[in-house]
Order: C-alpha cells, then structure tokens, then sequence
C-alpha cells in the first residue's frame, strides 16, 4: 500500500506524519533554515519511516488560490486574497 508523507512547514516547527502512523515528527524551522536543509531533514526522517520516493507520495497543506500553474499567492499574502 502507498503511503502519503505530509508536510507542514510552519515558522517554528517543520511537522511530518505518514499515513496509517499515529507517530508524528518535528523539527525546528525558524529564519535561517535554509530550503536544502529542510529537504536533508525530512529525508532522513522518511527513510527510518520506509517511505520511498517514486512509489508513496507527498502532501503539504496549503491555503490560498490556485491556477493551472499551481499557487497564484504565497502564505504572506493570504490577508489579501
């Protein structure tokens, strides 16, 4: 069965939860995480989950509008949506 990795990516705490697990994981975000450094996290936190990459999947939540070229808006400008 696939699993489903989410990913919110808040300004404090990078938080991930994998389908069918009740376990959820965390790490500190902040201003200076850097986008590499918050991949290299979360892959190595889904490796000790067995999650694979090309066979389960991701999600992240999200909020604002959407086109066929994905988010019209970034999380700073959802007040003026």
């Amino acid at each position: 069965m696939k699993k489903i990795l989410v990913v919110d990516v808040g300004g404090s705490n990078v938080k991930m939860m994998i389908s069918q697990e009740e376990k959820r994981r965390k790490f500190e975000s902040g201003p200076k995480l850097t986008p590499e450094e918050a991949v290299k996290q979360i892959k190595n936190a889904t490796q000790r989950l067995g999650f694979r990459r090309g066979r389960d999947r991701i999600s992240r939540p999200g909020a604002g509008r959407e086109n066929h070229d994905g988010p019209e808006t970034s999380g700073q400008e959802l007040g003026r949506i």
